[in-house]
């Protein structure tokens, strides 16, 4: 089986952006935490201010779809649905020669 590969781009209102951040750390060490997680972290564009995204790396598709069942996860999206304009979930292959 292969990683699934994330990176989520969440398109911020100014106002809430410490609101979105600190929605984001309380899914990140939970989702660090679980088992078949190699990677949860989060960047704040520097060129665009409106602008975070997530990066998760997940072992495998059976411990993503665990991922998504978790109470964090549901809790943390219902919160970043309220604060955001926008999310939204790219799945991706690295392409590393």
């Amino acid at each position: 089986m292969s990683h699934v590969n994330l990176i989520v781009a969440v398109q911020i209102k100014l106002k809430n952006k410490q609101a979105v951040i600190d929605a984001i750390k309380e899914m990140q060490g939970p989702s660090q935490a679980e088992e078949g997680c190699i990677k949860y972290d989060y960047a704040i564009s520097s060129n665009e201010l409106s602008k975070i995204f997530l990066m998760e790396i997940w072992k495998d598709r059976t411990v993503f779809e665990a991922h998504k069942k978790t109470k964090h996860f549901i809790d943390g999206n219902i919160k970043l649905a309220q604060l955001c304009e926008n999310v939204t979930l790219h799945e991706v292959e690295w392409n590393v020669d």
